[in-house]
């Protein structure tokens, strides 16, 4: 969240599709306030939608981490 602040204004709502994500908190803690975050089973999985105060929205593709496909040998 604040890596996009200057591009994005300050985030005061998220929102997503549940099925990818182990937990489904309603607020996150970001920068000293609460941010609200809104839980669509319609929304992409892939997807995440931010808005702010300067900026309506800004959306972002959310590429979950995958397994190294050949593990180095301990």
């Amino acid at each position: 969240m604040d890596a996009l602040r200057g591009r994005c204004g300050r985030i005061t709502r998220i929102t997503a599709n549940p099925g990818p994500w182990p937990v489904s908190p309603y607020e996150i803690p970001v920068g000293g306030h609460a941010v609200h975050v809104g839980w669509f089973t319609e929304q992409d999985p892939d997807a995440m939608i931010l808005l702010s105060y300067s900026l309506d929205r800004c959306d972002l593709l959310v590429i979950p981490p995958r397994p190294h496909p050949n593990p180095p040998h301990a």
